[in-house]
């Protein structure tokens, strides 16, 4: 972390920080607090009467200095200024940070900043700010952010390439869709036709208290599967346009990510261009020769460092809105790989509850049979699902003839079913959640790929500019070759 600096012997109570390669003084305590971190005003301060290190007083840094955020019109990306005065008179310019490790280093505190604009161009462009002069800042300074653009182009070919991937994965995932509502409206039809034949049947007290547990089963699984066969209802409603649109922007996607290599190389070969230049530059001896070289590229590399500044700050833009659809396109996939473990649940439910339906349609058939017993000279007849709902209905004496009957049907019947069937669904919500996710399929992964295909002009236009400036540093490069 940087030192901020006094003299026990003179100016006391003046705080200096080091910029530039030269002490700054600070124009009042207020401008530590908007500017610096807490960790570099409570630090000690290092007392120059104390010190063998000569340095050179340089302007001070004024009270009115603050920083800046200069914020791209969506909001989503930024690069910080420090408003500063290197001459003087009362115009002010922008030096950026370079960025959080810079600022660390400096003890610049980012999370001060108090204006944010959306175009700066009212302000003059100062050099980066640093620690340390040099005679290369421009040229460094570019270096330096050319190195974050390429990273970032480097990592946004990676992860467009991972979204086109998993676009081609959800594309495929989605053919369960059909199956799996299929399979729910199965369920749905079964599980009406099971509950009605078991509230049929209830009135046999046999088998009275399985029949009671299986209906609560059903009834707590009714809700949950209506929800969902409405929800996959819906996304069959959706699944056919967004397939046809993974298939229109898949060749778009292939596009851009084409344009993000050529750049990428266009970055490697322009760096190490621009390294070599300064390498070659530096060796030179002290000269009017080395100067104007120096000066050109300069000159060069400062003029279009605001260019890759803005560039970089669409890059991170872009990173982050191809980062969330990466993370939405990761909860499809998921959903629709759960729905298949799901499609297996169903028609395992599914494949418990038919086996049951031709027993209890037998026992529901029987129900309706009229039997006729003789007791004394009289005749009384009656069905057996009357005398089962009734047991009043009759005498005991007429009863117990009426079930000496019945049982015999009825037993057999009741032997062949089986109940006990355990009925869960957890996974249920699974569809819902899909059907949110591919509702807003176009806010949160199309969108963001849109705005990426969009940029493809700006992109390749940076790489044409980028090239031009390659060719003017070679060229610097030849003349100090030659000279070597």
């Amino acid at each position: 972390m940087n030192n901020l600096f006094c003299n026990a012997t003179k100016d006391v109570g003046a705080t200096y920080i080091l910029l530039d390669g030269t002490l700054r003084l600070l124009d009042g305590r207020s401008i530590m607090g908007k500017i610096l971190t807490p960790e570099l005003i409570n630090s000690p301060r290092v007392d120059l009467s104390k010190v063998e290190t000569t340095f050179t007083i340089g302007l001070p840094i004024k009270n009115s200095s603050m920083l800046v955020i200069w914020n791209l019109p969506n909001n989503s990306a930024k690069a910080i200024f420090l408003v500063d005065y290197l001459n003087n008179d009362s115009s002010p310019v922008l030096r950026h940070v370079l960025n959080q490790s810079q600022a660390n280093r400096m003890g610049i505190d980012t999370g001060k900043t108090q204006k944010v604009f959306t175009n700066p161009d009212n302000y003059k462009y100062g050099p980066a700010l640093s620690i340390f002069s040099g005679e290369f800042i421009p040229a460094k300074q570019l270096e330096i952010d050319m190195d974050d653009t390429e990273t970032n182009t480097s990592q946004l070919e990676s992860d467009l390439n991972t979204v086109y991937q998993d676009l081609q994965t959800i594309d495929k995932d989605l053919n369960v869709s059909k199956e799996i509502n299929s399979s729910i409206n199965n369920l749905s039809n079964i599980l009406h036709e099971t509950q009605s034949l078991l509230t049929v049947v209830s009135i046999i007290p046999e088998i009275s208290g399985e029949v009671n547990d299986l209906k609560d089963a059903i009834t707590v699984v009714q809700n949950p599967v209506a929800q969902a066969l409405s929800a996959s209802n819906r996304i069959e409603n959706i699944v056919g346009p967004i397939r046809t649109k993974i298939g229109q922007i898949e060749p778009k996607i292939k596009k851009v990510d084409n344009a993000l290599l050529s750049l990428k190389k266009a970055e490697l070969k322009f760096i190490d261009g621009l390294d070599g230049a300064l390498k070659c530059v530096q060796s030179l001896p002290i000269s009017s020769f080395r100067t104007s070289l120096a000066d050109k590229l300069n000159t060069a590399c400062g003029t279009f460092d605001p260019k890759v500044i803005l560039f970089n700050s669409k890059q991170l833009s872009l990173l982050n809105g191809i980062g969330k659809a990466q993370s939405e396109c990761n909860k499809i996939e998921q959903d629709a790989l759960s729905l298949v473990k799901l499609n297996v649940e169903i028609n395992g439910i599914i494949g418990k509850l038919r086996p049951i339906l031709d027993p209890l349609k037998d026992i529901q058939v029987v129900l309706g049979h009229v039997i006729t017993v003789k007791f004394w000279c009289f005749h009384y007849s009656c069905s057996i699902e009357e005398l089962l709902k009734d047991a009043d209905k009759f005498i005991e004496p007429i009863m117990k003839l009426f079930m000496k009957l019945i049982n015999p049907i009825l037993k057999p019947l009741l032997a062949a079913l089986h109940l006990n069937i355990q009925i869960s669904l957890p996974g249920m919500g699974i569809i819902n959640n899909l059907q949110v996710e591919l509702e807003k399929i176009d806010l949160t992964i199309f969108t963001p790929l849109n705005n990426l295909i969009n940029e493809i002009k700006g992109i390749e236009e940076f790489a044409q500019e980028l090239e031009s400036l390659e060719e003017q540093i070679a060229k610097l490069n030849a003349s100090c070759s030659a000279a070597v």
